[in-house]
């Protein structure tokens, strides 16, 4: 008789979740990041505009934070590392990351990369859809 529940290939998907799902929840993130990045923005909350002016009215229109394309390039690759434990994210070879991510005495914080609600629920809903993948 067969057993119609299937629970061997279930933890076969299980197992190998183990190894995807860390990497698939990192990927998510990175995701996040772009897209907030893209629309100026952190948690549906739009980025500080730049203070009046002939330079912020000669850039009206335009994203606030790209002028080299440097850290915009530099999102597409997020991911530090991923593991059950831990997922890390950050950016590298932009130096002056931190201090718009933080924003400084001088300068609005303008955050593009962090943990949030919003992104705490899109990756709780991977979790369950995968988990959901594999049950089914």
């Amino acid at each position: 008789m067969q057993n119609p529940f299937n629970i061997q290939a279930k933890i076969v998907k299980l197992n190998a979740a183990k190894i995807e799902l860390p990497k698939s929840l990192a990927e998510v993130g990175q995701t996040y990041f772009q897209q907030n990045f893209q629309k100026s923005q952190w948690n549906g909350n739009a980025w500080a505009q730049r203070k009046a002016g002939y330079y912020a009215n000669k850039m009206r229109g335009k994203h606030l934070l790209v002028k080299t394309g440097n850290l915009r390039r530099a999102l597409q690759n997020t991911i530090i590392s991923y593991d059950w434990k831990k997922i890390t994210w950050g950016i590298k070879g932009v130096d002056y990351a931190k201090y718009l991510n933080n924003g400084t005495s001088f300068m609005p914080q303008r955050q593009f990369i962090g943990i949030n609600e919003e992104l705490k629920a899109k990756i709780k809903k991977k979790i369950e859809s995968e988990f959901n993948k594999i049950m089914n």
